[in-house]
């Protein structure tokens, strides 16, 4: 304590300290002006940043669409008509096998084999009556419609499934089997068919991969 007795504080040590306490204040109130300003700048930027981000987002999504409505644009404006004569008339030979397969099976099952003949015609006319009917209503509906798509399976399975009913003569039937089969041809081609392999694929692809299915391997020699 004693050193410091000597010590004389006149006027302008006094406004030394005052000069060093006003310069602390105004490197600090620089400081903490620069940290807000950087703050704000680093706040403003991310805010930009997902902005632009978001509108990229939006943009891209916005292509996305228009190019799927083009494609749609596209395959309703490129439709081939379907051939109804041809395609009923192989819908017809279909239905013949199966009603031929279905026949030896009723013969098989029945204890009475002296109508078998009967049963025979019977079970081929039925079943290929309804793979006709339902070839032709669906190409019908597709040309009319010039769209080739599962409404026009689902309403050639109605169509098809009332056949059953106005043999049997039975209302319930009727209704029941038109729906069922409307129902399940419609889901069918809805869902890409066997197993979703065909779903999104266009005619001439699906055309393609029924093809490779019947294609025979090459003997090797």
């Amino acid at each position: 304590m004693a050193m410091y007795t000597n010590v004389k504080i006149d006027d302008h040590s006094i406004k030394l300290i005052l000069d060093s306490s006003l310069a602390d204040s105004i490197i600090t109130k620089q400081f903490m002006d620069q940290l807000g300003y950087r703050i704000v700048y680093a706040v403003s930027t991310r805010i930009i940043m997902a902005n632009r981000a978001t509108k990229t987002s939006i943009s891209k999504i916005d292509n996305l669409s228009f190019e799927v409505n083009m494609n749609t644009i596209q395959n309703r404006d490129t439709y081939s008509p379907k051939d109804t004569f041809n395609l009923t008339l192989q819908g017809a030979l279909v239905g013949l096998g199966f009603g031929s397969i279905v026949a030896i099976v009723r013969n098989k099952a029945a204890l009475d084999k002296v109508n078998s003949l009967a049963r025979t015609r019977q079970s081929i006319a039925h079943v290929a009556s309804i793979t006709t009917v339902f070839t032709a209503t669906t190409c019908v509906t597709a040309n009319i419609r010039e769209t080739d798509d599962w409404i026009n399976k689902a309403f050639g399975g109605f169509v098809a499934g009332l056949i059953p009913g106005l043999r049997a003569q039975s209302f319930p039937l009727l209704i029941g089997g038109s729906v069922f089969l409307g129902i399940c041809m419609g889901t069918y081609d809805y869902t890409g068919g066997v197993f979703g392999l065909l779903r999104g694929k266009t005619e001439e692809e699906k055309n393609a991969w029924r093809r490779r299915l019947v294609r025979t391997p090459p003997i090797e020699k």
